[in-house]
């Protein structure tokens, strides 16, 4: 549901249409599967075609937690007839996230773990503190820009909230620190 704020008061739509995470298995199943051949062609470590599949699940779960649903409002939805860009949209005040819930703390650090976790297990140029701290801090700025102009276009109802970006760059460093760790008592072959 959009929330429009206007000078005439509050208004809120449904959209026609919802688009929710339930596409997205279809199409990483078939990048997984495709990806799978041509990893096999390569001999590559059954230990990390499993990392593959971790990566591309997580990957749908940060997409589905993050960017879906998408609303798809009818042309002649009455949303249309205040303009864009009439939802707040922005929170740019970086201790925003200090009036969140334990539980909204909890799942925006731990949200972005998996991506540097795995992706140093994947990308070696990811295994240095720099590398994984722009992975995180890349990867939740271009989330909460897309979700900004979503919310410009009453495509979500979601905000571009600088408090997520610091609490999503932590869970990559988390993610980072597991990964040295782990690696100090097992190092695979392959990595």
């Amino acid at each position: 549901m959009v929330h429009l704020f206007t000078a005439h008061g509050e208004f809120s739509y449904a959209a026609a249409h919802v688009i929710n995470g339930d596409v997205l298995l279809p199409i990483f199943l078939i990048i997984a599967i495709l990806h799978t051949i041509q990893l096999a062609r390569h001999r590559t470590p059954l230990m990390k075609v499993v990392l593959w599949w971790g990566f591309y699940a997580y990957l749908a779960i940060l997409l589905t937690l993050t960017i879906l649903p998408i609303f798809w409002f009818g042309a002649d939805s009455p949303v249309y007839r205040y303009g864009f860009g009439q939802q707040r949209l922005t929170e740019l005040n970086p201790f925003s996230w200090v009036t969140y819930r334990r539980i909204q703390i909890v799942g925006n650090v731990a949200l972005f773990i998996p991506l540097t976790l795995l992706g140093e297990y994947l990308w070696p140029r990811l295994r240095s503190f720099g590398g994984s701290l722009m992975a995180a801090l890349g990867a939740s700025l271009v989330i909460e820009t897309i979700q900004l102009v979503m919310g410009y276009f009453y495509l979500g109802n979601r905000s571009f909230d600088t408090g997520d970006i610091l609490l999503n760059t932590v869970g990559g460093l988390l993610g980072f620190a597991i990964f040295k760790l782990a690696t100090r008592w097992w190092t695979p072959s392959w990595v």
